[in-house]
């Protein structure tokens, strides 16, 4: 989610500092949510900013510095599972990573996972409007005795 822009959180302290409302009040007049105007306020007091913090940048990537081996397993072994790729990367690198990390890891390469070549579709059958009749269960004709 991208950050307010500045100008809009200027608005909401100078409204505030205005006294157009409760901190309740302002969150619904700008449409955003109580801790929103609450965290920005105790930022203003505290720093004199309505600046936005930098993105904290989150976990590093286990598949970035290591592209290199997955392309290379890929084509020592191209029929290979997700599982057996991910085993094949820990004997080799020593570190483990999920199968749906490895799947987004070969889908970066734009690597396939298919086992087989590529073949057209098959011919999907259809019920025509010429339906064959199906043989009558009734007898040859012959009364049958009560």
């Amino acid at each position: 989610m991208q950050a307010s822009s500045t100008d809009f959180r200027q608005k909401v302290v100078q409204a505030y500092e205005a006294g157009r409302g409760s901190q309740c009040a302002l969150a619904r007049l700008f449409g955003v949510s109580l801790s929103f105007v609450q965290e920005l306020l105790q930022r203003y007091r505290q720093t004199g900013s309505v600046v936005p913090k930098p993105h904290g940048g989150g976990n590093s990537s286990k598949v970035r510095p290591h592209l290199a081996v997955c392309t290379r397993l890929q084509a020592e072994q191209p029929d290979a599972s997700l599982a057996e790729r991910c085993e094949q990367r820990v004997k080799t690198v020593q570190v483990r990573m999920s199968r749906m990390t490895m799947s987004r890891a070969l889908e970066r390469l734009e690597l396939t996972q298919k086992k087989r070549p590529f073949m057209p579709p098959r011919k999907i059958h259809t019920q025509s409007s010429k339906r064959g009749r199906r043989p009558s269960r009734r007898s040859s004709g012959s009364p049958e005795s009560s």
